[in-house]
């Protein structure tokens, strides 16, 4: 409920047309019908000026977009007493326009956490060395060593007999994942409290063959 509350405060023309739309229902449970059509044009008529203006905006710029249709549709409902659809309407319009919005910045929110959590540093084993490096250093053919707990650098072939691996961070999954040698493991994946080797890409493959 507190998500929903939060949700609709930060969209205040959904909020505003949803509680029209509250009031004029109980207006009509109330017997007063007329109040309910007076409420219901005179927001209209607002949404359409709002609308209109974005519209005329965008048209200038060389943009043309649904704003067109959701004027003509509310104009037409208006114009033939349909007021109901016309509130109808302008919930589609402003419920469709929040949702994208918060699809949008909840991609973006996303992508950034995922950005933030990017592995930095590689542990190259080179023979019996570890030698730390940039994870843009990782070269393909490396063998890389990844600690307990530590995110996986880059992509890569399990070496090791066994592993569990956290891809939360990738696909959601609470559980974290059983691999076996010869699997792939991915970057940013979070290894489990077992070290295990990891092998990036495939050695080149000679130009004559």
């Amino acid at each position: 409920m507190t998500k929903t509350f939060r949700f609709l405060k930060h969209y205040p023309v959904l909020s505003t047309t949803i509680v029209v739309g509250l009031v004029g229902l109980l207006l009509w449970a109330l017997s007063f019908p007329d109040a309910t059509r007076y409420l219901f044009t005179a927001y209209a008529i607002i949404i359409v000026v709002w609308q209109a203006v974005d519209m005329v905006k965008e048209m200038l710029a060389g943009k043309f977009g649904l704003d067109i249709l959701a004027v003509v549709a509310i104009i037409a409902t208006l114009l033939v007493g349909e007021y109901v659809a016309s509130w109808i309407i302008i919930l589609m319009i402003t419920g469709g326009e929040a949702l994208e919005d918060f699809a949008a910045r909840r991609a973006k929110r996303d992508l950034s956490a995922l950005l933030d959590n990017a592995p930095t540093r590689a542990h190259l084993l080179v023979g019996e060395d570890i030698r730390e490096i940039a994870a843009s250093e990782v070269a393909i053919g490396d063998v890389l060593l990844v600690r307990p707990s530590e995110l996986v650098p880059v992509d890569g072939e399990l070496l090791s007999d066994a592993g569990a691996f956290d891809q939360s961070s990738l696909t959601g999954e609470s559980i974290p994942v059983e691999k076996v040698a010869g699997d792939e493991v991915f970057s940013g994946t979070l290894n489990g409290q077992r070290a295990v080797k990891i092998h990036h890409g495939h050695e080149p493959v000679p130009a004559d063959r």
